[in-house]
């Protein structure tokens, strides 16, 4: 699951892959976060809301919430 900026960059088409250079590169560091869950979701394969999901899910088990130890 492409989670870091290195991991993301790494799944792009080269084609877009400037864009994203471009756009990281000039965020400001509130602003980080969300450019890489935005990027993220353009590479992580399913529909819109499966996408979703999926990086929801990455983002819990790195954090180590949602799981199952009660």
């Amino acid at each position: 699951m492409p989670l870091t900026v290195k991991d993301v960059r790494a799944a792009l088409p080269d084609e877009v892959r400037p864009v994203f250079d471009s756009e990281i590169d000039t965020a400001p560091p509130h602003m980080a976060g969300g450019l890489i869950r935005t990027w993220a979701l353009e590479v992580i394969p399913g529909d819109a809301l499966d996408r979703v999901d999926v990086l929801l899910r990455a983002e819990q088990q790195a954090y180590g919430l949602g799981t199952d130890a009660a």
